[in-house]
């Protein structure tokens, strides 16, 4: 899993992606990148092997707009969206449009227009327990199938938003409560999980 390279974009990548969870209250706002190659892989079913058709994920970077944990400007961060994703030649960003986030997916929408690039921007709604449990199990799936790849661990020594991103994953919760159908992914109470679910978005 602990394989890559912090900031070693492969441009000839056959997409380069993003995922960005925006901050509600006292959260980080986080944009990771990576590197998404079309894959074919084999799949057992029923002790039958298959090939199936998928891709392969590779944590490139992560930056954290808040490491304090203040709210940020709207605008300034629009902006600052748009930049990294001219930088990195992001082709597509999943970005948290859950609640009255909507409104900065649209202003950072608008800002890499007026970058004059061609990312493909793609809301995603986090409300309703169902469209979380759906993208993590995927996440959760390509990562035990070798088929996503993370920063080397030695990058959490210097670099403060891998390490938060590793204590978030290695925190995160899998609750599947007796008696109940669904599944609920959450973090322990009083920790945040925005980095790792700005991983999820760009893998998802």
């Amino acid at each position: 899993v602990y394989e890559t390279i912090i900031g070693d974009i492969n441009y000839n990548a056959d997409f380069i992606v993003a995922g960005l969870d925006l901050s509600i209250a006292n959260d980080y706002t986080v944009l990771t990148i990576g590197e998404t190659y079309k894959h074919t892989f084999s799949l057992n079913n029923r002790g039958v092997a298959e090939l199936q058709e998928g891709y392969k994920h590779y944590l490139k970077d992560l930056k954290t707009f808040n490491l304090d944990r203040q709210r940020m400007d709207a605008n300034k961060l629009a902006k600052q969206v748009a930049e990294y994703c001219k930088e990195y030649r992001v082709d597509s960003i999943c970005i948290d449009s859950t609640s009255n986030q909507k409104v900065q997916v649209q202003l950072i929408y608008e800002a890499i227009q007026r970058e004059g690039i061609n990312t493909q921007v793609l809301p995603f709604d986090f409300a309703g327990v169902q469209n979380k449990v759906m993208m993590v199990s995927y996440v959760e799936s390509v990562m035990f199938s070798g088929r996503c790849k993370i920063p080397l661990e030695e990058y959490k020594n210097s670099y403060r938003s891998y390490e938060i991103f590793l204590e978030e994953m290695l925190a995160l919760l899998k609750i599947h409560e007796s008696g109940k159908a669904n599944i609920q992914y959450r973090s322990p109470k009083g920790r945040t999980d925005d980095h790792f679910f700005s991983f999820c978005l760009m893998v998802y």
